[in-house]
């Protein structure tokens, strides 16, 4: 008697007692494979390797081998014969690592299998069943075997079912170039693929511009509801409005009273639903009015009796509720005023993203006098909403810096302001480095110059407006500057020229093809003169080098360069003229590893000649698509040419106002290098802990929880702090500045009035976000501290939220008598 091949398999995954065959070796097509396959026991759904292993188990031929594969495929036995040759020449494959594989084999694979299913008229199955097989590989398949199937009569039917339509864009690029954007490959690409939040709006777009294609009313108030979602969710709130105020009557009651809208596309995810499947817009106009308008709808107060079947079903405990209403013209916004302290809005269940919005209205429309420190930022035991604020998108974050500001706290107006401008306007996509092939697919389908020059610009223009009315100036016209004109010698310059974060770059050096006579040494410079005593940690030395009767020493620092997590920092050099007895101070050179060059280390270009300072580098720049957290996967772009950078040994050792530090590096701390006190408060840069900002002698609230926040941060010990407590004069740096391996300058984000009587043991630049921007588009990849802080208005609480980029955290601090004391928060590490 004969089992079944399902009967057999639960046999052969069950139990391996009896290691007994039908015939004692199996035809040597399959032996290799029988010899060496595992059969997966725990799988629910045993795959096509296991059923075949068993198949070979009971069969007595090869025959009988293709009869059991047939029953369990349902192809044909000349398809299923084919199949198998593919899949015993994969299974060879796949038995290597990844690394190990042969790409000519596997290139030669498919253009067997794609010679195949062009010659052949197999079914949809057998093509289907191959093409789901090379996800096996951890590659899109190749574009040999796309075509192959394109040309099939089943092939738009494949291919828009597949999950290769998910992660290949060959696959849709092939199927357009072949079917043309049809609205159901449409939404399937928009519904799957990882796309950019440009890509996804104008996918949402032209499949509203196309939801009568459908030819039913779900689907076109559903492509609706989708285009409104995405334009709300990125604040184009004049295309909004116009939108749902075009569509019919009934479509847009619907949408603004809200409504659950199951997907009724053919192509649908596995969640139909999705997290946005409640569709309600009211929210948007109330949103929206608020934010264009100064003064909020006058309420009114109604009376509102339930009956008992409405009290049971709304969970009311009294019959009559007293009710503010707010009149938004198509919209009203309810709140109660007596009896229980919820919002009305009607039956549905509300989400935290709704409870966040729908609580930002009712303060935002409510005429109390409390202090609004505690809604944004909570308590030990509650969260404010402040983070919800950034998480829920732009728009929120803009009635709430709206709020913010009216009720006198314009450093979180700010914040939220500035956090709204960087997700319209400096988006960067934790997905752009998949989404290029993306974008480059689709942006001949879907480009369109109405959009860019129109809508685009009309949300510019709109944003550009909300923003003068809420932006308080603060800490970004570098006004600090400005003040110190006439005293430090810069008064005839305006303040954009004298802020040296905001100027040009000065440039010093000149980049020159290698001289052809110029070799790489036999070892290392570095290992020449391992010998040396160095000041400086080892590890970091590039290059060692002895010319002109000096040595020079190379390294690599993040002192002035913080680039968190990644690697590199920047070059420096310190030199000596007796042989290694005494070295100079270091000398900052003005260059940042991989922006974009590399000093080559047994670079045999001598490194002195007379006036110049030669320095053999190649062109290797950091892909900034590839950056991530924690730094996985980074690409450095390569470039063949031979180079050296020509300094004038001047220009390096320049130090024009004479305080120690090379023009080059007060530069990149953005001090002025003809003043050797930038700051005027009597303390030269050199030795300065906060050589931008003026000390003030007297301290109070915001200095004691900025040095408690900064002890905790920055992790240093208290009874290191050099710091006499009646004194009047901010503490000096440390001046054995030589040694170089160890943390000591600290870039950081905020506000300089902040920073004016702390004592620190290390050199902090404090720098605004306009000036962090203007850093790394100078300097290149730049990733400072950023401190927020906040206090409320009775001085009694405070919140610290920092982020270095690749860690984070908050701290939450309380007045008790005349003693803060600090509780942590959260914190985050990559």
């Amino acid at each position: 008697m004969r089992l079944s091949s399902s009967a057999l398999l639960a046999v052969v995954l069950g139990c391996f007692c009896q290691p007994v065959f039908a015939y004692e070796q199996p035809p040597e097509k399959y032996a290799q494979f029988f010899r060496e396959f595992k059969p997966g026991f725990e799988k629910s759904k045993p795959e096509f390797g296991d059923r075949l292993f068993a198949a070979i188990k009971q069969s007595t031929s090869e025959q009988e081998v293709v009869s059991e594969m047939q029953l369990y495929t349902g192809m044909d036995d000349e398809e299923v014969t084919a199949f198998i040759d593919y899949f015993l020449k994969q299974y060879s494959l796949l038995k290597m690592k990844l690394k190990d594989r042969n790409q000519e084999a596997l290139t030669d694979l498919s253009k067997g299998i794609s010679q195949t299913i062009l010659n052949k008229s197999y079914s949809s199955k057998f093509a289907s069943e191959i093409f789901k097989s090379w996800r096996k590989f951890e590659q899109c398949p190749k574009q040999d075997l796309i075509d192959a199937i394109a040309s099939k009569d089943y092939a738009y039917q494949l291919f828009i079912t597949s999950e290769e339509i998910k992660w290949c864009p060959e696959v849709a690029e092939t199927m357009l170039h072949t079917f043309g954007g049809t609205p159901d490959l449409w939404y399937r690409i928009m519904d799957t693929a990882p796309l950019d939040r440009a890509q996804t709006l104008l996918l949402k777009r032209q499949l509203f511009a196309d939801r009568e294609w459908f030819g039913d009313e779900k689907t076109s108030l559903y492509l609706a509801a989708l285009y409104l979602d995405e334009l709300y969710e990125q604040a184009y709130l004049t295309e909004f409005t116009r939108v749902l105020n075009g569509l019919e009557p009934w479509q847009r009651l619907t949408l603004i009273k809200g409504a659950l809208i199951r997907c009724p596309m053919k192509y649908c995810g596995p969640n139909p639903y999705g997290w946005n499947n409640y569709h309600q817009f009211d929210v948007a106009i109330m949103v929206k009015q608020l934010l264009e308008t100064e003064q909020a709808p006058k309420a009114k107060t109604i009376t509102r009796t339930y009956d008992p079947h409405q009290m049971e079903y709304l969970h009311k405990e009294e019959k009559q509720e007293e009710i503010e209403q707010f009149d938004f013209g198509d919209v009203k916004f309810e709140q109660i005023i007596q009896g229980q302290s919820s919002l009305i809005i009607g039956s549905k269940d509300k989400t935290h993203r709704e409870n966040v919005i729908y609580d930002l209205l009712s303060r935002y429309l409510s005429t109390n006098s409390d202090d609004f420190y505690d809604y944004f930022f909570g308590g030990s035991d509650k969260r404010g909403a402040m983070h919800g604020m950034f998480v829920f998108g732009p728009v929120v974050a803009l009635l709430g810096a709206k709020l913010a500001k009216r009720e006198g706290y314009p450093v979180i107006a700010d914040d939220l302001l500035g956090g709204a401008e960087k997700a319209l306007f400096e988006i960067n996509d934790y997905r752009s480095d998949i989404s290029k092939p993306w974008k480059a697919i689709l942006d001949p389908y879907l480009a369109d110059a109405s959009f860019e020059n129109g809508i685009k610009a009309e949300r510019a223009a709109w944003f550009a407006k909300i923003k003068a009315d809420l932006s308080s100036g603060s800490t970004e016209d570098g006004s600090w500057l400005v003040k110190l004109k006439t005293k430090l010698g810069w008064g005839t310059l305006d303040s954009e020229q004298i802020n040296p974060f905001l100027s040009l770059r000065k440039v010093a050096f000149v980049e020159k093809p290698l001289p052809d006579a110029s070799g790489n040494m036999e070892q290392p410079n570095s290992k020449v003169f391992s010998h040396l005593e160095l000041p400086i940690s080892p590890w970091s030395v590039v290059r060692v080098a002895e010319s002109a009767g000096g040595l020079y020493v190379l390294y690599s620092n993040h002192d002035v360069d913080p680039v968190g997590e990644l690697p590199g920092g920047g070059y420096w050099l310190i030199f000596s003229t007796d042989k290694g007895q005494t070295w100079s101070s270091p000398l900052y050179l003005g260059l940042q590893e991989h922006q974009p060059y590399e000093i080559v280390r047994d670079s045999g270009l001598p490194i002195r000649d007379g006036e110049f300072f030669n320095l053999e580098v190649r062109r290797a720049p950091l892909d900034p698509d590839s950056i991530s957290f924690p730094p996985v996967g980074l690409r450095v772009q390569s470039d063949p040419s031979k180079l050296y950078l020509q300094f004038r040994w001047q220009d390096l050792v320049q130090d024009s106002d004479g305080d120690g530090l090379n023009d080059l590096l007060e530069e990149k701390l953005g001090l002025n290098p003809m003043v050797a006190d930038s700051d005027g408060d009597g303390l030269s840069d050199r030795l300065d802990p906060l050589p931008g900002v003026k000390y003030e002698p007297e301290t109070d609230d915001v200095t004691a929880v900025m040095q408690m926040a900064f002890e905790q941060i920055v992790n240093y010990e208290k009874d290191a702090l050099p710091v006499n407590p009646g004194s009047t004069f901010p503490i000096s740096l440390p001046t054995d500045a030589v040694e170089q391996g160890r943390f000591y300058t600290l870039f950081v984000t905020g506000d300089r009035k902040n920073y004016a009587s702390l004592q620190l043991p290390m050199r902090v630049i404090v720098m605004s976000t306009a000036e962090v921007k203007a850093a790394g588009d100078k300097w290149g990849i730049f990733y400072p501290l950023e401190i927020k802080f906040y206090i409320n208005k009775a001085k009694t609480k405070a919140y610290i939220d920092w982020s270095a980029r690749w860690q984070g955290g908050s701290i939450r601090f309380e007045k008790s008598g005349s003693e803060w004391k600090s509780q942590k928060e959260s914190s985050w590490i990559t």
